[in-house]
């Protein structure tokens, strides 16, 4: 049976009273303050309510709740078993996620829920919604101009192992063996025995080439066998790898006319090849900017290095030192800090998941909850300025009481005392200003 808590309505009696204040301004101020008031309600409940029933089957967990850890999970880079200590016993998940019974129903969380969840949200493409849904909400609540924006990519690595273009065509061909014993133990018997004993011993990439093409030529008759995904992967890195011209011998291509979208491990079909940074996936990250930011006057130092074999570089490097590329890039190298941040911050680079969909919902949930992070930080130093400015703005009125009570004390002689409160601390920034 399907449970959603209304988070919008407000409580007769404050559930977090036990917090002290000061603890409790520190929630507010951070990220679990700022993602219970304005993000929580705008998490895709809606669009995942269908999957779940509101008259059988046992009580699921609360949505909200929830579809808010497997953010978190992705925005701290957290494992399966680390999000559910988190959720059963971290303070500020509980404040974020507004979870306020002390109930396993409501602390508690197996990793079998959040598989379920997760695959829910990938198999649905709901990654996108949540993350369009949360930028929007923080742009509207810090008032942030998206018409300024630049763009920037980072290289991800799946869940797969680095495999030369020998490992490519031995994995590939066992994993089509062991499939058609398991599906197809009726045609095993078309296979040698010798033929599988091979891949136990040294082998070379135009022998394997060969077996591969054998196997594909042996069971295209087979349409049952045609139809396995595996059988498909064959077929695809022999045309990726192998030729065949005419009458002549089979011949293995040169690596440089491997095409870059090639197979390279058959655990990660979707996986792609980056002369420059390797295998894996390449993500695409754009965010907004001001051009009202005062330009910092900063010594530096540039040092050309290049040869007479390298004087396309030398030239360019002269360009990138005038005045007019400087001013130009300067607000496309901004975004630098923002790239080493997803990739430090939210473990980007590397990855737990393996294939296209998996890598996107993860990188997409990552950069929503960078947002968040960065926007808790804007908060808080919004709130340390209000602070120094209503602490300035005291000081000629404590100057005047200072005044009155110096004068009044003299008139009056020792008969009373007066002290006056001692003025808010402008660093500490633990207080909103009033």
């Amino acid at each position: 049976m399907i449970t959603i808590n209304d988070h919008k309505q407000q409580a007769l009696f404050d559930p977090w009273a036990f917090i002290c204040p000061k603890r409790r301004q520190l929630l507010d101020e951070g990220w679990p303050g700022l993602f219970r008031t304005h993000l929580l309600h705008e998490l895709p409940v809606k669009e995942i309510s269908p999957f779940f029933s509101s008259h059988w089957g046992r009580p699921s967990k609360e949505l909200y709740s929830m579809l808010g850890a497997l953010l978190l999970q992705q925005a701290m880079d957290l494992t399966d078993e680390h999000s559910v200590e988190h959720f059963c016993f971290d303070l500020c998940w509980h404040y974020g996620l507004d979870i306020t019974q002390e109930s396993d129903s409501a602390k508690y969380i197996c990793t079998k829920t959040l598989w379920s969840a997760r695959q829910l949200m990938i198999e649905n493409n709901l990654d996108p919604l949540l993350f369009e849904r949360t930028s929007d909400k923080l742009a509207r609540v810090f008032e942030v101009n998206t018409g300024h924006q630049r763009i920037d990519s980072v290289h991800v690595f799946s869940n797969m192992r680095r495999l030369s273009r020998l490992g490519i065509f031995i994995r590939t061909i066992r994993k089509f063996l062991r499939n058609l014993k398991r599906q197809h133990a009726e045609l095993w018997g078309l296979i040698d025995e010798r033929f599988a004993e091979r891949y136990l011993a040294e082998k070379t990439l135009l022998q394997v080439s060969a077996d591969l093409l054998a196997l594909i030529e042996r069971f295209k008759e087979q349409a049952a066998v045609c139809q396995m995904h595996s059988y498909k992967l064959m077929q695809r890195v022999f045309s990726e790898h192998g030729e065949i011209k005419g009458d002549e011998p089979l011949t293995v291509k040169p690596a440089k006319e491997v095409p870059s979208d090639s197979l390279q491990n058959p655990s990660d079909p979707e996986a792609t090849y980056d002369g420059h940074k390797g295998q894996g996936y390449q993500v695409q990250v754009m965010e907004t900017y001001t051009t009202t930011a005062d330009k910092e006057q900063k010594e530096q130092f540039y040092y050309l290095r290049y040869n007479g074999k390298h004087y396309w570089l030398a030239r360019r490097r002269c360009l990138e030192q005038t005045d007019e590329f400087i001013e130009r890039y300067r607000w496309r190298s901004g975004i630098e800090a923002t790239m080493s941040e997803y990739a430090t911050l939210t473990g980007v680079k590397r990855l737990r998941v393996r294939g296209m969909a998996a890598v996107r919902y993860c990188a997409v949930l990552k950069a929503a909850g960078l947002n968040l992070m960065r926007a808790a930080r804007v908060q808080r130093a919004r709130m340390k300025a209000r602070l120094r400015a209503a602490a300035a703005a005291s000081q000629p009125l404590r100057a005047f009481f200072l005044s009155f009570k110096e004068q009044f004390a003299g008139l009056i002689g020792n008969r009373a005392w007066f002290s006056l409160p001692e003025p808010a601390q402008a660093d500490d920034g633990l207080a909103w200003a009033t």
